[in-house]
């Protein structure tokens, strides 16, 4: 239902519960998965989706959401747009993007699960709404949620209170997605090493300025030592639930060698790489093929600066 806006938080969580608290750790727990749910919106706003690696700032300035109060009795719990800019327009793949959208993706989220019992998009974004939702059910049966727009929303041109009401014990369980896996192979720097028992990690510098953090394969746990402040290759088995990527586990780390270091013979020859990735033994008219898409130089030089700004954020 949608309703005047009213004073209030931007996004309000009304749990009924017991008058005698909520357990820190079960509170701890739902606020986690409600950023997770945030992020994991504007990640595949970004066109980022299913990427492994620490949190941009883009998409801080529209998931950053920011508890600013909790309040006993039946749990209420208030959120702000995150504060570096929470309403500005940040374009995206699919198009301008404000922090006021995701939180109405959120919502209608929300709603589908109270009266479909399902909802949909990026299967990591599904999976953290249903466990906000589990989360929610650990601390009561049920809980209102209100959204209060900002801005009106663009497509509606609305700027009306939306409320739902949501019965945890209702929902069914999320059906697993079956996981897969693939083989990717990359280079970077590696910049930190985590031997702790159980829980192996490295992180590493992408040449394209991403940071990537990875598990680590027993196999190769000997080899931390001598990667780190060095460039690798890197052999990894991504982990993936649906088209996201849920663990990436680095297989192999071969550290490459400096400047300095002189390359005798290269580990393969180009014949050999070939072979190896079957590729066909006649080449194409590569000439041919292009002119054929760019007829111009004209459009040739816009497809070369379009990719330099993709890859590297610079005009050729």
């Amino acid at each position: 239902m949608a309703d005047p806006i009213s004073e209030g938080a931007w996004l309000e969580f009304r749990i009924e519960t017991a008058d005698d608290g909520v357990e820190a750790k079960k509170l701890a727990r739902l606020l986690q998965d409600l950023s997770s749910s945030f992020y994991a919106i504007a990640r595949s706003k970004v066109g980022k989706r299913g990427r492994p690696g620490p949190r941009t700032s883009d998409e801080d300035s529209l998931a950053a959401v920011r508890i600013v109060r909790l309040s006993p009795g039946s749990a209420i719990i208030e959120a702000e747009p995150p504060v570096l800019d929470s309403q500005s327009q940040m374009r995206f793949d699919d198009g301008p993007t404000t922090a006021d959208e995701i939180g109405f993706e959120f919502f209608q989220a929300i709603q589908r699960l109270g009266t479909q019992g399902a909802t949909s998009g990026p299967q990591d974004f599904v999976r953290f709404i249903h466990a906000f939702v589990s989360d929610i059910g650990e601390i009561g049966e049920s809980v209102d949620v209100i959204y209060r727009p900002v801005n009106p929303h663009p497509e509606t041109g609305l700027k009306a209170e939306l409320r739902t009401r949501l019965q945890t014990h209702t929902v069914p369980e999320l059906t697993q997605v079956e996981a897969t896996k693939r083989v990717r192979r990359f280079t970077g720097h590696v910049y930190m090493v985590d031997v702790e028992p159980g829980r192996p990690r490295l992180r590493v510098k992408l040449p394209d300025g991403r940071n990537l953090t990875l598990s680590v394969s027993d196999e190769v746990l000997d080899q931390l030592p001598t990667a780190l402040d060095h460039a690798v290759a890197i052999e990894a088995i991504d982990e993936l639930e649906g088209s996201s990527v849920a663990r990436t586990t680095a297989t192999n780390i071969t550290r490459l060698p400096s400047a300095g270091e002189a390359i005798v013979r290269p580990p393969k020859s180009i014949e050999e790489l070939a072979r190896e990735q079957q590729l066909p033994a006649e080449h194409p008219d590569y000439v041919a093929l292009a002119s054929a898409i760019w007829t111009t130089e004209s459009e040739l030089s816009e497809f070369a600066e379009y990719l330099a700004d993709s890859r590297y954020g610079v005009s050729a």
